[in-house]
């Protein structure tokens, strides 16, 4: 052996800038054909958005003793109140699909998160601006 390592810098960037290519040239093409059939495009949008919005859950514990003034047992129950939700609203879409599985309506429980979320945003904003 020359001193040189059989793991150099420069081969394992080499090996790390394939791996890259090979797997953003096979997600293009999972891309293309989601754009091409529209169902599981929405679908990927609406899942995109449902993880959006549970990010946001996350900060529930900072927003709620900062913004609401709450403990703990606020963040418990916001939690509950939106895992109820998530349930309620699979169990509304079973009922109305007939149990059948497809995307129809993918676009409207995405826009139901999403006024959801800004209905809630704007009521604290107002409730915090009445003065005491």
């Amino acid at each position: 052996m020359d001193g040189q390592s059989l793991y150099s810098k420069d081969a394992s960037f080499r090996s790390f800038t394939a791996y890259r290519l090979e797997h953003n040239h096979r997600n293009q093409k999972i891309i293309h054909y989601a754009k091409q059939e529209h169902t599981v495009w929405l679908s990927i949008i609406a899942i995109s958005w449902f993880w959006l919005i549970v990010t946001f859950i996350t900060q529930f514990p900072i927003y709620c003793k900062q913004i609401l003034g709450g403990d703990e047992y606020l963040v418990t129950l916001l939690l509950t109140i939106f895992s109820i939700g998530i349930g309620v609203g699979s169990i509304l879409c079973n009922k109305l699909l007939r149990g059948e599985i497809n995307g129809r309506l993918v676009p409207f429980g995405s826009l139901a998160l999403v006024y959801r979320y800004f209905y809630s945003v704007c009521s604290v904003g107002f409730i915090l601006s009445i003065p005491d």
